[in-house]
């Protein structure tokens, strides 16, 4: 792997505040409330936002491309006062104006048909700032999070997710007749997300199957739990056993008066508080139905709190990665058959602290996708699975970087590495690497870094 390029950042920013926006990247900047754009390998320029004070400690941002490009940033001001905690706002931007009347003919027929549109032109990120609709929250935002829904008026369109402290996960819309963005109930598209949890959603991952009427929702939380969803046509009181040692799972219970947005923020969650949370060698899925769907509810408990969710599709199937603080980071194959059943976990994966960023993409355009996870330790993974030797997941290549890795995007066939310093522009050739280290293949071999063979502790997976 070679470095073309880095671009340092002005402040540190978090998790959740990178984002992508066809081919550019957006980076908040933390305390400077500043959100950087990386359009190309050369440039780097702040978006011009309006009503984004440069007082804004920004926490998470996300974008789209739907009729028109949308950024929303969710930002916490400082407490002023000795006491006082900071207030949180969402600011969603668009390049709406308020002289338009309603959406060109031609992008509004789109919304039918939900065609993605991925480019995105730089002088389009020069007017989206301009309309701005700000919301003040009751919370302090985490994790903010788009994901497409099919309307009432049986049109597509996406909308907002943000987790809260509150230990709710809210829901914004746009309003295309007034050209502006509401805040809706989360029943209303996500009757299994309406609930108030036990502990503050860290992550959100939605993967929509059979034209977004069916879906998979998965959910992390602070406090290691992974909770996941099945939307399913029909009822079903099937259960399995959970036969992975490889994670701590308990029994999880849902039943539609849980799923229900009024309840109390101190209320309990989907699981039965009456059952021990602790340790257990199975999990069964219950069936629910609720406003016409019936969902299979899985729950699976991590040590530590979950830091990324990443779903890819492999082929015909529905994969899923999960990283958490303190276990390594486990691969779900065929979600939708096997039902989380059995996770495997990515060896050394926790060798170089908690991972916090997760991508996947075919970096050596050998029409197969690689795992690339970047680390708290400052250090770069790249995994490749090798089926033609074994039957496994291994390192072909890793990176140290001189501070902790926050985000991985893989733009214009570049690794760009987002940390706590700037962003990295990184050139890959797994090819390069096999042939530095001199490694020749054969069935029963596998690749590991001499660094990882200088280590002598044994990686322990979670009991």
């Amino acid at each position: 792997m070679k470095e073309e390029q880095f671009i340092p950042l002005p402040s540190q920013g978090t998790i959740y505040s990178i984002a992508r926006l066809g081919n550019h990247i957006l980076v908040g900047t933390g305390t400077f409330g500043k959100v950087k754009v990386h359009s190309s390998k050369n440039v780097v320029e702040d978006v011009p936002l309006v009503d984004l004070p440069g007082e804004a400690d920004i926490v998470a941002i996300d974008a789209y491309v739907d009729t028109c490009p949308v950024i929303a940033v969710a930002y916490i001001m400082k407490a002023i006062g000795d006491g006082e905690d900071g207030k949180g706002f969402l600011n969603i931007y668009s390049t709406w104006n308020t002289e338009q009347e309603s959406p060109p003919l031609n992008q509004t027929m789109s919304r039918f048909t939900f065609q993605r549109k991925e480019e995105v032109d730089s002088s389009e990120l020069e007017l989206i700032g301009r309309h701005c609709k700000s919301f003040r929250l009751g919370y302090l935002p985490y994790h903010l999070y788009h994901v497409p829904v099919l309307k009432s008026n049986g049109s597509y369109g996406n909308v907002f997710l943000l987790s809260g402290c509150d230990r709710r996960i809210h829901t914004f819309e746009s309003d295309e007749g007034k050209l502006t963005f509401t805040e809706v109930p989360t029943k209303v598209y996500f009757p299994e997300l309406s609930q108030a949890f036990r502990s503050i959603v860290t992550r959100i991952q939605i993967n929509c199957v059979n034209d977004i009427l069916n879906r998979v929702t998965i959910c992390g939380f602070e406090d290691g739990k992974l909770k996941v969803w099945i939307a399913k046509k029909k009822v079903s009181n099937a259960s399995s056993e959970q036969n992975s040692p490889s994670h701590r799972s308990r029994s999880a219970s849902l039943s539609s008066s849980d799923i229900n947005e009024d309840k109390d923020a101190d209320g309990v969650e989907d699981g039965d508080p009456n059952k021990d949370d602790g340790d257990s060698d199975s999990d069964s899925e219950v069936s629910v139905t609720f406003g016409g769907e019936t969902f299979e509810a899985i729950t699976h408990t991590y040590d530590g709190i979950i830091n990324s969710i990443q779903s890819y599709s492999d082929g015909f199937q529905l994969n899923v990665i999960v990283a958490s603080a303190l276990s390594p980071t486990f691969t779900y194959t065929n979600v939708i058959e096997e039902n989380f059943a059995t996770g495997t976990p990515l060896k050394f994966s926790n060798r170089w602290d908690s991972v916090l960023a997760c991508c996947v993409a075919d970096v050596d355009m050998d029409g197969r996708a690689e795992i690339i996870l970047g680390t708290f330790g400052c250090t770069l993974l790249v995994y490749k699975f090798m089926d033609d030797l074994l039957p496994q997941w291994v390192i072909v290549a890793h990176k140290k970087f001189p501070s902790g890795i926050l985000g991985i995007e893989w733009v214009n066939c570049y690794l760009h590495v987002i940390t706590t310093g700037g962003i990295h522009v990184i050139e890959y050739s797994t090819t390069a690497y096999f042939h530095k280290h001199g490694l020749h293949l054969s069935p029963g071999t596998i690749v590991i870094p001499e660094e990882i063979k200088k280590d002598e502790d044994v990686e322990q997976e979670p009991s």
